[in-house]
């Protein structure tokens, strides 16, 4: 159990938070187009994070704004991430469904696997046609 106090930096209005912490299994597929890689370096405690803006197909061809995230915690992990994403691919992509936060689902760890080559182009006419 998590518990606290949240003040408002702005308001000053305070809140008292209560999160019950419940790791699970929680996976999210899809097929994603990457659009951005940044690769993020934090000194203090030499790690790293990926964050790869994302477009995505849910199951019935809708459209949404996703985020890939990845946390690597050695130089090698960040290689390893780096070689297997470009932008301007599609991937099918499967991972830790981390929430929906303004517009944006969250991907944490996917493992994502390039389409095979006939499927390219109809994927790309889905996101053309469904993407507006």
């Amino acid at each position: 159990m998590i518990t606290g106090t949240v003040t408002n930096t702005e308001t000053g209005e305070t809140s008292d938070v209560r999160h019950m912490l419940f790791p699970n299994d929680s996976t999210l597929h899809c097929i994603a187009l990457i659009n951005r890689i940044e690769v993020y370096h934090y000194d203090e405690d030499d790690r790293f994070e990926i964050m790869a803006a994302c477009k995505g197909l849910d199951c019935i061809g809708f459209v949404h704004d996703m985020e890939f995230v990845w946390q690597p915690e050695t130089p090698q992990e960040k290689d390893d991430v780096l070689a297997t994403i470009a932008s301007g691919n599609y991937y099918t992509a499967s991972g830790r469904f981390g929430g929906y936060v303004d517009g944006v689902i969250y991907l944490y760890d996917p493992e994502c696997n390039s389409l095979p080559e006939g499927v390219r182009e109809t994927v790309a006419e889905v996101f053309e046609v469904n993407g507006k």
